[in-house]
């Protein structure tokens, strides 16, 4: 039969390895769910990004479709007038063209730097993510770690207290007592 300070050190020892194992636990289904997050994260982002460059593809084309429509209002202007198609008038209608597609070229160019943000905004969420799950796993085995390390230590002292508890010497054993070493140096004869 055990005494109670073996029976308590048992009980204290597992109810510590589960509280560190289902603590490790815990953290992993947080982590879990905070991956979950960055994931759909992730997917809004890319989403994004694809909106963003089908949108600049959008804005282009209109763009271009307003110089097309602004060269021919400027050409039936000059060919009402009479001015002719040569020298200023040809070079303001050239200019206008050129214009218009760099105009054209710079929504291009902002709405694939608007997609490479969002990019950029996925990649992080799925390393956000990544680190997440990582983080938990390490939790989970850290959890299961600090379990076993409690049982063992309160294993041990369960036994050092069981031992101590059964082995201890009684004071009748113990014969080196001043009481029966002065006793036994008694000179009777």
């Amino acid at each position: 039969m055990c005494e109670p300070a073996t029976i308590a050190l048992v009980v204290g020892g597992a109810v510590s390895a589960y509280g560190a194992y289902s603590g490790g636990q815990m953290q992993k289904q947080l982590s879990n769910y905070n991956a979950s997050l960055s994931d759909e994260n992730a997917k809004i982002q890319a989403r994004a990004a694809e909106d963003a460059t089908a949108q600049g593809s959008i804005k282009e084309d209109q763009h271009r479709a307003k110089i097309r429509q602004f060269l021919g209002k400027q050409t039936a202007a000059y060919g009402a007038s009479g001015a002719g198609f040569s020298g200023s008038v040809s070079d303001t209608l050239t200019e206008t063209a050129l214009f218009g597609e760099q105009d054209a070229q710079t929504i291009r160019a902002n709405a694939v730097r608007e997609a490479y943000g969002f990019r950029v905004g996925e990649a992080n969420s799925l390393n956000a993510a990544a680190g997440s799950r990582f983080q938990g796993a390490m939790a989970a085995a850290s959890g299961k770690n600090k379990a076993i390390g409690s049982l063992i230590t309160s294993a041990g002292a369960a036994y050092g207290a069981y031992n101590s508890w059964f082995n201890a010497p009684t004071p009748a054993a113990n014969f080196n007592t001043p009481f029966i070493n002065n006793y036994n140096s008694l000179n009777y004869g």
